[in-house]
C-alpha cells in the first residue's frame, strides 16, 4: 500500500487509473479538504490491482473502502487486499439514484462473498424557500436552554458515541468540531445544570448545507429537543443564505423519518447502501 500524503497526490493517482482503464466506476465521494484532513492523520492509503484502485480510509477501530474499477476485472484482489488488513472491520458505501442500478459493483462484492449487507439510508431534502418563516418560533422544554457555543468536543462526541452508529457515519475530529463552532454550524441543547442533552451539526457546502449526527441524550428522549435543534437549523439555513437542507435517514429508522415529514422534509430519490467486509 502506498500512504496518501495529499490530495493533488491522490487526484495524480486517480488520474493515471481512469487514462489506463478510460471509464470507471466508483464509490469515492471524498472532498480535498477532507483527503487532506485524513491524509495529515496518516489515515489514508491505496493499492492498486489490475482493474482496480482500492483507496482505505483508517478511522477508531474501522475502516472505510473507497474504489475506482473498470467494473469487470475480477473481485478477487479485494478479498486479497481484505485479508492484508487482518481482522480489520471495512465499511464500504455506495450512493445510487432509486430504480438506478448504473453501478453493480456491490452486489458483485456480495454474490463473490466478499462483503454482506450492512445498513440502507434515504436522502432527504428541504428546499429553504418552502420553511414558513413567518411562523418559526424556537421553542426549548422547560429546564432546558438551546446553545451555538457550547463547545466541548470530548462531550459532543461521547455523546454521538451513545446514541449514533459511528462505524454508519464517521464522527468529526476535535478540530473539525472546533472549526464548525467557530462557523456558527453546531447547535445543542442544555440542561439546568450545564450538562449537553442534544446536538445537531450543518455541513455547509456552497449554498447547501447537510444536516448531520442530531443526537438527543436517552434520558432527555421525547421532550421535543430534537425538532428544537431543527427550529435553529432552520434560522441558520435563512441567516446564511441557503438554499437547500439535507440529510440522510436509516431507511428503518422510522420515528426519525417521521420526524423529518413533519419538519418538511422529503426524499429526493438518493439511497446509500453500506456492506460489511472483513479480512480473514
Amino acid at each position: 500500500m502506498t500512504r496518501i500524503e495529499n490530495s493533488a497526490q491522490f487526484n495524480e493517482i486517480v488520474k493515471n487509473f481512469r487514462s489506463k482503464y478510460g471509464k470507471v466506476l466508483s464509490n469515492c465521494f471524498l472532498m480535498p479538504s477532507e483527503i487532506d484532513g485524513l491524509a495529515s492523520n496518516n489515515s489514508l492509503f491505496v493499492a492498486e490491482y489490475p482493474g482496480w484502485l482500492l483507496i482505505i480510509c483508517d478511522r477508531e477501530g474501522y475502516s472505510n473502502l473507497y474504489y475506482y474499477t473498470d467494473g469487470i476485472s475480477s473481485t478477487d484482489c479485494v478479498g486479497e487486499f481484505l485479508n492484508s488488513l487482518e481482522n480489520r472491520e471495512v465499511y464500504l458505501d455506495i450512493v445510487t439514484r432509486s430504480g438506478r442500478g448504473d453501478n453493480d459493483t456491490p452486489s458483485r462484492l456480495i454474490a463473490d462473498g466478499i462483503a454482506e449487507k450492512y445498513k440502507s439510508y434515504q436522502r432527504m431534502q428541504l428546499p429553504v424557500k418552502n420553511i414558513d418563516y413567518d411562523s418559526l418560533v424556537i421553542s426549548v422544554a422547560e429546564g432546558y436552554s438551546l446553545s451555538d457555543d457550547y463547545c466541548v468536543p470530548e462531550e459532543f462526541n461521547k455523546l454521538w458515541k451513545m446514541s449514533l452508529d459511528e462505524k454508519s457515519t464517521p464522527l468529526p475530529t476535535d478540530s473539525e468540531i472546533k472549526s464548525l463552532c467557530d462557523d456558527g454550524c453546531l447547535y445543542s441543547t442544555i440542561d439546568s445544570e450545564g450538562n449537553l442533552t442534544g446536538v445537531l451539526m450543518l455541513t455547509v457546502s456552497s449554498k447547501q448545507a447537510l444536516l448531520q449526527h442530531l443526537a438527543v441524550s436517552p434520558l432527555h428522549r421525547r421532550k421535543g429537543l430534537a425538532f428544537t435543534l431543527f427550529q435553529r437549523s432552520f434560522l441558520a439555513a435563512r441567516d446564511k443564505e441557503l438554499t437547500m437542507l439535507k440529510l440522510w435517514v436509516d431507511r428503518e429508522n422510522m420515528s426519525a423519518i417521521a420526524l423529518y415529514d413533519r419538519t418538511g422534509f422529503v426524499t429526493d430519490g438518493m439511497i446509500c447502501d453500506q456492506l460489511y467486509m472483513k479480512g480473514k
